[in-house]
């Protein structure tokens, strides 16, 4: 009796777990990076809008004695080009609005020693630029908003007077 010869055994299969651990290290990696990425940016883009913000907070200074005169001259400037919607404070209370073309001043007198001035300007079409807004009282600038794009809002609390 012959025997057929005998097929040699199966190759054992070659393992694959080394190459599906580097496949899952490498997307943990990539998340990983990923992730370190966005909050990167996404603190980069916080920062730069609470510094815009910041700089359009009311701010506040003393004026020595001397100016402290109880009326005082506010001069409101806002530069640019085409027309504008302008609002201002009337320093004691209340607001006036209108629309005008832009560069822009107004001159109010304030008989008080302590008030809040506000005045913001926002284009009224796509040629408009504005380019800053400022406050000057009795004639010394206390604010001045240079805007990236779009409106600008100047705003300053006047503290003659405790």
């Amino acid at each position: 009796m012959t025997y057929a010869p005998v097929p040699p055994p199966p190759t054992p299969k070659k393992s694959n777990t080394g190459l599906i651990i580097g496949i899952i290290l490498g997307v943990v990696v990539l998340v990983c990076v990923g992730c370190g990425v966005g909050v990167w940016a996404l603190g980069w883009w916080a920062e730069k809008k609470t510094n815009e913000i910041l700089d359009q907070l009311p701010t506040g200074e003393a004026l020595p004695p001397a100016a402290q005169a109880g009326s005082h001259t506010v001069r409101y400037e806002v530069e640019g080009s085409g027309e504008a919607l302008l609002n201002w404070a009337r320093g004691t209370g209340g607001q006036d609005s209108e629309n005008a073309q832009l560069p822009w001043t107004k001159e109010i007198v304030v008989n008080d020693d302590n008030f809040g001035l506000l005045v913001s300007a926002v284009p009224r079409g796509k040629d408009t630029t504005v380019k800053s807004c400022r406050i000057l009282i009795d004639g010394q600038e206390r604010k001045k908003v240079e805007p990236k794009s779009g409106a600008a809002i100047c705003t300053f609390t006047f503290v003659g007077k405790p």
